[in-house]
């Protein structure tokens, strides 16, 4: 059989071809959407999820300012006490 000979039952296949790849074009088409709308949805439950983590994140925040506004004050606290107990055991205030 040569490549003439195999040409014709090509063409006559043409239309179940189109066909068939017409079918796969819809089905793709069709998966795509659902992938699309199924984006959308994780979309908005990530948006949700990243206000909520960030909320969390500033109250976290906030907390250590707080601790750390704490530690500083005790620290310079205790550092002027000694200080002072430092000043009136060496005598430099009565």
């Amino acid at each position: 059989m040569t490549d003439i000979d195999a040409v014709p039952r090509y063409i006559a296949d043409m239309g179940e071809r189109l066909a068939r790849l017409e079918q796969i074009a819809e089905d793709t088409r069709r998966s795509l959407d659902r992938l699309e709308l199924s984006m959308s949805g994780l979309r908005s439950e990530f948006g949700g999820l990243r206000s909520e983590v960030a909320s969390e994140i500033r109250d976290v925040r906030n907390a250590g300012r707080a601790q750390f506004l704490w530690m500083l004050g005790i620290m310079l606290t205790g550092f002027s006490s000694l200080l002072g107990l430092y000043a009136h055991g060496f005598h430099w205030i009565p």
